[in-house]
């Protein structure tokens, strides 16, 4: 059997299906209804306001004594609060850090960046700041010959046929409602798919 972990903040997050289904939990019903992807187990390790501190603090538990396969990671946008004391530059370093512990265990790795959708009547709430690391996402993965996901374009093209509330919490505009998680899902699928990594 192989794992399938996602790592990450809130928007990999917890899953808690008293409320709804998480996209890694719709991810794995996916590999569950392809007959050639029933061996995919997916390990969801996603915790609310996580920085790249705290992933690299808990790397070792949660994600590298599972010896995964294949793990997708998003991470970095908490640590541009106002409160995190992180800077840029650790920001590159940690998240260099954590893919190269990852590398270590032979797993494969997906990057994700994170998406913004605004809301005309909610704009001066919205969550800006975890966007701002998306360039260093994309910079690394581009260095370091990793895939990328960039979430954003997947979620604005959504709109088209979903509404702002049915993707995200309007007010902070990045928190997923049920049709996010499914974007999310979704896209992943895809793109591991197109990998060849399935």
């Amino acid at each position: 059997m192989r794992k399938l972990i996602c790592l990450g903040d809130s928007i990999t997050g917890s899953t808690n299906l008293a409320l709804y289904p998480k996209w890694s939990d719709i991810l794995q019903t996916i590999f569950e209804s392809a007959a050639k992807d029933k061996e995919i187990t997916v390990l969801n390790r996603g915790i609310a306001g996580n920085t790249t501190r705290q992933v690299l603090d808990r790397l070792q538990d949660d994600v590298i004594k599972e010896n995964p396969d294949l793990v997708t990671l998003l991470i970095g946008g908490n640590d541009r609060g106002e409160d995190s004391g992180i800077d840029p530059e650790e920001t590159r370093k940690n998240i260099e850090e954590i893919i190269g512990r990852i590398e270590k265990t032979g797993a494969k790795i997906l990057l994700l960046n994170y998406h913004l959708i605004i809301h005309p009547e909610y704009d001066n709430q919205v969550w800006k700041h975890l966007v701002k690391s998306n360039g260093i996402i994309r910079n690394i993965a581009h260095e370091k010959g990793l895939p990328l996901l960039e979430m954003d374009k997947p979620m604005q093209d959504a709109l088209e046929y979903r509404t702002h509330e049915e993707l995200v919490f309007l007010t902070d505009g990045v928190h997923l409602h049920p049709g996010g998680e499914m974007v999310y899902a979704r896209e992943v699928y895809n793109k591991l798919s197109e990998l060849g990594w399935l």
